[in-house]
């Protein structure tokens, strides 16, 4: 999200920001957690999302700023309920930009000292998947009475629009770019085009990061030519820690079951091409 929140302020494909070494900010240390680069090396956008470098999302969010950020995060719906029909619903933790310092800027880029929910991410995910349209989540599409006849039928209502359609695609690319040469390899499905970014979070226990405790997640959208479902896999103290390890086969597998049951026939040249080894 900050990736589409940078491209929407005008940052392009292109562009290269510091991603390697280590970046001082407000006299903290911010590194790279796992494939590290040489200090000083500059990556695009597309290879810092793809690779997830710590030092390059901290040296994109300083670039675009603290307002912008945050404004595009709140278009996402980070930071309040997405109103869906579930009670209990939390708003998460996003404290307003007025309150960050340039460390906290730095943090949030790579999703410390920020807290959100499942359904959250699963909406900001779906906007990106709909051209930058973000729609009110529902748990159900319709009620039916015992002969199927629809009882009640949720129609679409738009939330809001955090970026553009031209943003939203570029996004998909980058996130297809993720599953295909970055950390999200194992979410390849067989036939699909897919999409989407690993996570690795430390877990907070009383207030603070606990040592050795970690979520691995994987959000992802598939097809991303032609996106039906977002997936969010979260797994809690896994025995490996890394998102692209644990979550994204377990996406892959979901995917592959859920657009069989949708109907979204594979396409035979992916087939092909995954048989022999090339995608």
């Amino acid at each position: 999200f900050l990736g589409a929140a940078a491209l929407d302020c005008g940052v392009k494909e292109t562009e290269r920001f510091l991603s390697g070494g280590v970046l001082m900010v407000n006299g903290w240390d911010i590194h790279n957690a796992g494939d590290e680069l040489y200090p000083g090396a500059m990556e695009t956008l597309r290879d810092i999302i793809t690779h997830s470098y710590n030092v390059g999302t901290t040296s994109i969010a300083l670039h675009i700023g603290k307002k912008a950020y945050y404004e595009h995060l709140l278009e996402f719906g980070f930071g309040k309920t997405s109103g869906i029909d579930l009670a209990g619903e939390s708003e998460g933790i996003l404290s307003p930009a007025s309150e960050w310092a340039d460390i906290n800027t730095a943090t949030i880029s790579f999703g410390q000292g920020v807290a959100c929910t499942p359904v959250q991410l699963c909406s900001a995910m779906q906007a990106i998947a709909n051209g930058g349209v973000r729609l009110k989540p529902h748990l159900a599409l319709a009620v039916t009475d015992e002969e199927g006849h629809v009882l009640k039928r949720e129609e679409p209502e738009v939330l809001g629009r955090p970026v553009s359609p031209e943003v939203a695609r570029e996004m998909l690319d980058i996130l297809r770019n993720v599953s295909e040469n970055g950390t999200g390899r194992g979410a390849r499905v067989p036939g699909y085009w897919v999409g989407g970014k690993t996570g690795t979070a430390q877990m907070a226990v009383n207030g603070v990061y606990a040592p050795g405790q970690y979520i691995a997640s994987f959000l992802g959208v598939a097809p991303v030519d032609d996106p039906r479902i977002v997936v969010l896999v979260k797994i809690e103290r896994p025995s490996v820690q890394w998102g692209g390890t644990v979550a994204a086969p377990v996406f892959s597998r979901v995917v592959e079951k859920a657009l069989w049951r949708l109907g979204v026939a594979p396409d035979d040249h992916l087939m092909d091409l995954n048989k022999r080894g090339h995608a």
